[in-house]
């Protein structure tokens, strides 16, 4: 055993191993406004592989989401017409007989939460490794 006088090393990112939340901000064209969601995650790697998915997603058809891109894993853009798209998405994490299937929105089911923001409920956010790492190259 060490002692515990010493102080011991900080790492330079959070612990990987607490739940993750990013941020995403829906343009909805026809309306020319926006709306926001908090996407909270069980851990970072949770939030990497339900992004993977929802990437997989918004390129298949008539899902009405498209230009879905990350600023960096903590704070993401998309376009859809409706909030609808949305809930939509969660219905293909926690209904997996529902068409297109995605593995990753599938395997998320349980470590994800999607909420719908209002302008006065921004959380802010605790320190947390907002790098994609090569991840969505």
């Amino acid at each position: 055993m060490g002692d515990a006088t010493q102080v011991q090393p900080q790492t330079t990112f959070p612990n990987h191993h607490r739940p993750y939340y990013s941020y995403m901000v829906q343009t909805i064209e026809t309306r020319g406004s926006y709306c926001c969601w908090l996407v909270t995650a069980a851990t970072r790697d949770d939030m990497i592989y339900f992004f993977k998915g929802f990437i997989k997603y918004s390129k298949t058809s008539n899902v009405g989401i498209t230009n879905l891109r990350p600023i960096h894993l903590a704070w993401w853009t998309f376009d859809a017409p409706e909030r609808q798209n949305i809930w939509n998405l969660v219905q293909r994490i926690y209904r997996t007989t529902f068409s297109p299937h995605v593995e990753e929105l599938t395997q998320s089911r349980g470590k994800i939460t999607i909420r719908l923001l209002d302008d006065s409920s921004w959380l802010i956010l605790p320190c947390q490794d907002v790098s994609l790492g090569g991840h969505f190259d």
